[in-house]
């Protein structure tokens, strides 16, 4: 239950644990899939490194996004539980927030700030968005032509 002793220590410690585990599987991956760049003898070493780089980058932003897909969906049990409860006490609720920026990408993080309600009040670590639980840095988005 939400309002057992410890309920919002487990679930602060599963998230980081899941989130440690994400780490180090996607920091493999990663390096795995950057092993696998194919070089061609014709293109010159600046070229070659720009490659490395603009793939690197767009793995750390595919990364990003598939970690806050993942982070959204072990949150939304716990959110739907919080709304329920601030719903029966006409507390907080969450209707609908969108997360934009200009020349990037929207996010829906309806579920994301209902995860941080308590007692009616939105109860946000200090930190910019983009490192908040269920967020990413949506103003390096991949343009739709460049996604897989």
């Amino acid at each position: 239950s939400i309002t057992s002793p410890g309920y919002h220590f487990k679930c602060m410690y599963m998230t980081f644990l899941s989130l440690l585990i994400d780490e180090a599987i996607g920091d493999f991956v990663s390096e795995m899939t950057s092993s696998f760049i194919v070089e061609d003898d014709d293109d010159t070493k600046d070229n070659k490194d720009a490659l490395r780089r603009e793939e690197a980058h767009l793995a750390g932003m595919n990364k990003a996004r598939a970690d806050a897909q993942q982070q959204v969906a072990l949150m939304r049990g716990p959110a739907e539980m919080k709304r329920e409860v601030e719903e029966k006490k006409d507390g907080l609720v969450i209707l609908r927030v969108i997360y934009e920026v200009e020349g990037g990408d929207s996010l829906d993080v309806s579920n994301q700030l209902q995860f941080w309600i308590a007692n009616s009040r939105l109860a946000l670590p200090a930190t910019a968005f983009c490192n908040l639980l269920g967020f990413y840095d949506i103003r390096q988005t991949v343009p739709e032509s460049e996604e897989g």
